[in-house]
């Protein structure tokens, strides 16, 4: 993924196991309301299978995410 300024962002646009409907954070927001929000990726871990994204959001949850769950964002 390319950076601007070292922060890609990334707006989030689903979820992709039927698990994670009932994932709720510690500020008691479920993992599907951040759907659509914008966030940026903070880290990445990568796997024999491929690479997870760590994004955080403004209000400062981090979550989790595969490559399939959302797209560059470019303003």
């Amino acid at each position: 993924m390319e950076a601007q300024n070292n922060v890609t962002r990334v707006k989030f646009k689903k979820l992709i196991h039927s698990y994670e409907d009932f994932i709720v954070s510690k500020n008691g927001k479920r993992k599907k309301d951040y759907i659509g929000q914008i966030g940026v990726v903070i880290h990445i871990t990568k796997m024999d299978l491929g690479e997870l994204y760590d994004v955080q959001f403004d209000d400062g949850q981090v979550w989790c995410l595969d490559k399939s769950q959302f797209y560059q964002y470019k303003r």
